[in-house]
């Protein structure tokens, strides 16, 4: 299993074609836009299942799975519970 963890400073759609040459089952990434921005702005960009979080649309995290790999948002989410200040 191939995990990556990439913080890319947003404009994700401009880099995944970096991410895709590193191969990953699951990639989280941190300051990315929200799955239905990138569908628009990188259509080839097609993960297995993509979970998002965050305030603001543009700059949350997403985590990104590939080829046989599921991503579900855990049941116990809470999301008042926030990762970074508003």
């Amino acid at each position: 299993m191939r995990l990556i963890a990439w913080n890319c400073n947003m404009a994700f759609h401009k880099k995944y074609k970096q991410l895709l040459a590193l191969g990953p089952d699951i990639a989280i990434i941190s300051e990315c836009a929200a799955p239905e921005l990138l569908g628009q702005r990188a259509p080839e960009f097609a993960p297995t299942s993509s979970i998002w979080i965050g305030g603001n649309r543009h700059k949350g995290l997403g985590v990104f799975t590939f080829g046989a790999f599921q991503g579900e948002l855990s049941p116990i989410y809470e999301d008042d519970f926030r990762s970074s200040r508003q």
